[in-house]
């Protein structure tokens, strides 16, 4: 084979190599995220709420069920495949999420995707029907995306994504004081709760 038609089929491999590769979900390894702690106290969650509506929740509570996490993104509460866990900083929705993901390993049902999102573009393939029925994405940390151009562009990919796939189930995490996450309006907003007063002294002790 001559040089030049060596070249030619190099050029060709990896014309065939840049078409065929694919960013496509790959699972996260169970040992890629932190386990809790023994002492983990299982948190609540409810539809998320703020000043204005804080009146109705105190006077109309069955409008605010409390389910744990695992039981919202199942289906208990409602039926929906997106959601978004807001919380105050440093409440413990990444350990809320960890907690999550392990609670997915241990049922099986899912290949699992979690991830920080910072320094991380949300660059995916569209998945088949069946690869979104078999998936479940978590990613933490929404908030830490700083630059305003950035996190624009970011949350339509994240929009876009999560219409073109809407079989897919995705968690997302950020502050509830973030004022950017009425973008992501296809997501149930749901807010992490604070520990019951037992749960606390519980912690003291511990």
């Amino acid at each position: 084979m001559s040089a030049q038609n060596q070249k030619q089929e190099r050029l060709l491999e990896r014309i065939y190599y840049c078409v065929s590769e694919t960013r496509k979900i790959e699972p996260t390894l169970p040992d890629s995220v932190p386990s809790i702690d023994n002492d983990y106290i299982p948190r609540r969650c409810s539809y998320a709420y703020g000043e204005k509506n804080y009146l109705d929740k105190y006077f109309h509570p069955e409008n605010y069920p409390e389910y744990s996490l695992l039981d919202f993104v199942l289906g208990k509460a409602k039926t929906n495949n997106r959601f978004l866990l807001c919380g105050d900083a440093q409440s413990g929705k990444t350990t809320e999420l960890r907690h999550l993901f392990h609670e997915l390993v241990d049922s099986g049902l899912f290949r699992l995707f979690y991830q920080e999102i910072k320094g991380w573009d949300f660059d995916l393939d569209d998945l088949s029907e069946t690869e979104q029925h078999e998936t479940f994405m978590i990613i933490d940390a929404l908030d830490e995306r700083f630059e305003d151009e950035e996190r624009n562009k970011l949350f339509n990919r994240i929009n876009s994504f999560a219409k073109r796939n809407p079989s897919l189930k995705i968690v997302l995490s950020c502050r509830s004081n973030f004022k950017e996450i009425n973008q992501l309006d296809d997501f149930e907003k749901i807010y992490l709760l604070d520990l019951e007063w037992e749960d606390s002294k519980e912690i003291i002790r511990i």
